[in-house]
């Protein structure tokens, strides 16, 4: 189990390194503070893509597990989009965008009524 917890975060950390290059990148530039305007893009990009991987890196490490743990698996893009959309990516991505509206709004009510 072990060494599948590290296969399990080597993959995330694969799946999250555009978004953390973005990031940094966007911190030089708000720490030269050349172009402030270009910072808020690249943050919206960041976002963007930490919102569409999330879910797809996920069925990434699922995909991993069914195939005996083998790290390659989980880097199999065609291969898992395929599975998304044969086993209903429809309502994957429904899913997705009601589970993350709820626990916008509960975080959101936990500020406001508290």
């Amino acid at each position: 189990m072990f060494i599948d917890g590290i296969k399990v975060t080597i993959v995330s950390i694969i799946y999250l390194l555009p978004s953390i290059f973005i990031i940094g990148f966007i911190l030089g530039i708000l720490i030269a503070s050349v172009a402030n305007q270009s910072a808020i893009i690249f943050i919206l990009i960041a976002i963007l893509y930490i919102i569409i991987i999330i879910p797809i890196s996920k069925m990434a490490i699922a995909y991993m597990a069914d195939n005996d743990s083998k790290l390659g698996a989980a880097f199999r893009f065609l291969e898992i989009l395929n599975k998304i959309s044969s086993n209903g990516g429809i309502e994957f991505i429904l899913w997705y965008i009601v589970t993350g509206i709820v626990f916008f709004n509960d975080s959101y009510c936990r500020k406001c009524c508290n």
